[in-house]
């Protein structure tokens, strides 16, 4: 498992978490970018609201880009259709 989360977080001295990136509050999508590019995940489980919003939020700028990004949001937090609702 890896994850996603500001320096000093909890979960960083925690043995389940194998490798932590860095998150940047002023760049959170790409924070959540590289996190992605780097560790090539097959699911992505959030772990609150703001890593939600962020993954919806990446979900919408890729509209004309990578595919294979959308499509691994799409099985790690559902169908877009139901993304309004979350808000």
């Amino acid at each position: 498992m890896e994850a996603v989360c500001p320096s000093r977080h909890p979960i960083a001295s925690t043995t389940v978490v194998q490798q932590v990136h860095s998150y940047n509050g002023l760049t959170p999508l790409l924070s959540f970018m590289v996190a992605i590019a780097a560790s090539k995940p097959d699911l992505i489980v959030p772990g609150d609201d703001i890593a939600v919003r962020h993954l919806h939020d990446l979900y919408r700028r890729q509209r004309h880009g990578k595919a294979a990004l959308r499509e691994l949001i799409e099985r790690s937090i559902g169908a877009p259709e139901s993304y309004s609702i979350v808000y």
